[in-house]
Formats: C-alpha cells, structure tokens, sequence
C-alpha cells in the first residue's frame, strides 16, 4: 500500500443476538478485524448468553432500539414500522410508554454485558422518529450516558447522495436527531451509508465501491447485515433477508473486500 494517509471507516454490523447465524458471521468478522462495531437486539431471548460472547470481542458494543421486531411481543410493545412511522409522526406514541421501553433496553443491555453500550442506533431505524427520539433523550439524560468519549449515537444523514431508499431513511428524523445530539454534546458519525434494497441480484462490490468513494468527514459509519451458514441454520421466516445476510457475509470475508478497502485508503 501507498504512503497516503489511513482514512478512518466504522463498519458497523446490526442485530447481534437475533440468531446463532448472524452471531456466528458477526464473530468471525470481529476476531479478524473486518467490522469494527455492532449493535444487539437486547429483547432476544439469546441476549443474556449472548452478552458475554460480545464482551470477549475487540470491536464496540452498541444498543440496536427495537420497537419492531418479533421480540418486542414478550414485552408488550411491539409495532408494525409503517403503523409506528404513522403514529410517530401524528403524534399518537405515548412517551411514557416509549421511555419505560427504551429504558429497559438500556438496562438489559448494561445488566448483562456489564457496562453501558458504547453506542445507540434503532432497528429498523426507529431511535429518530418523532416522540421515540425524544423518549431516547429523556432515558440518556437519565442515564447520564453520552459523556464518555467512546460513546456515539447513529445519525442516518447521508452527506452524498445514495439512492431513495437512503434519501427516505434520512428524511425520517436524521436531522431533528442530530440537533438533539448537539445539543446534549453527544458524538455522532459523520457520515451514513449501507442502505440499499437486498435484492439478491445486487453487485455488493459495486455498492461497496460506491460508498467508500465518496463518504464524507472523520468518523463515518457504514451499516451491514451477516449471517453466517451453520449446519443448523434454517430458514428464519421473521426475517427479510435472511438470504442477504448471507451474501453480505461472504463479500466482507472476501479477499476482494479486502483489496477494495486497501484501493481506497482504508484498512480493515
């Protein structure tokens, strides 16, 4: 490699925890220095054992907000996004109800991995919707979190242009998250990418080659989704794209990834 200057990246891997798939995808990832942090769904029934494979790993340990996902019925709060999209933004959310969620997800989280997450981002990225960020600020007040210099919270404001889907992700409360953040004089990423529609046609190479291209500030984060294929691994009906994993996990893996961070200033 060249002598130009190392360019700093985040990449991030959401939902640990959700299964012994994507946990296995995300350890490997993790043990060769491939992503740099993840985000865990702390509603999983596997949470609690889960915790201490994370706290054994070199990368950083985030809270992934789940208002959304098949967990969330054991604990009487779950919604659909498009009917939480809609109740956010008519302002039908009760945010007392939405604070003693978001709290006992702190609370599990620090309970169980030992310490507070080193960051915050949202399933589904529900953490900036209106009445849910607010609720989140009110618990991170109370928890006096965010005054740590390794603590983060995940801004989905892309700084380049990358498609609708990022655009309509971004328009739902990245900016509003973003000034509350300031405010409270929390850190945030510089820049957003990862979003894309998990066609299985998609070229990741493609993809990924645009993003590194053109991300923007110091401290940019880049989301992806792994799983890896176990002998026990079934198909997971809750689950999208559960194919997508897959392919996500063998590009990152690959040698090519591997060069194409390299071509671009950056290491893994």
């Amino acid at each position: 490699m060249s002598m130009q200057a190392i360019k700093k990246i985040i990449i991030n891997a959401d939902d640990f925890a959700q299964s012994a798939a994507i946990e296995a995808a995300i350890i490997d990832l993790a043990e060769r220095s491939i992503i740099h942090s993840t985000s865990a769904l702390v509603l999983s029934p596997r949470w609690r054992l889960s915790a201490s494979k994370l706290a054994n790993l070199p990368i950083q340990a985030g809270l992934h907000l789940d208002l959304t996902s098949h967990f969330t019925h054991e604990f009487g709060y779950y919604h659909q996004l498009p009917r939480l999209i809609a109740s956010a933004y008519t302002n039908r959310l009760d945010s007392k109800r939405l604070e003693s969620i978001i709290e006992l997800q702190f609370d599990r989280f620090t309970d169980n991995f030992g310490r507070n997450p080193d960051f915050i981002d949202g399933h589904q990225h529900v953490h900036q919707l209106p009445v849910v960020r607010d609720a989140l600020f009110s618990v991170i007040d109370k928890k006096n979190w965010g005054m740590q210099a390794e603590n983060w919270l995940r801004i989905c404001q892309t700084q380049y242009r990358r498609g609708l889907k990022a655009q309509l992700i971004s328009a739902l409360g990245a900016s509003e998250t973003q000034k509350l953040a300031n405010k409270n004089g929390i850190l945030t990423n510089s820049d957003f990418a990862g979003v894309y529609n998990f066609d299985s046609h998609t070229n990741l190479n493609i993809l990924w080659e645009r993003w590194l291209a053109n991300l923007q500030g110091n401290f940019p984060v880049i989301m992806c989704h792994v799983a890896k294929k176990l002998q026990s691994t079934l198909a997971d009906s809750s689950d999208s794209i559960y194919q997508s994993r897959f392919k996500e996990y063998a590009w990152l893996s690959s040698p090519e990834f591997k060069a194409l961070l390299e071509s671009k200033g950056y290491l893994s």
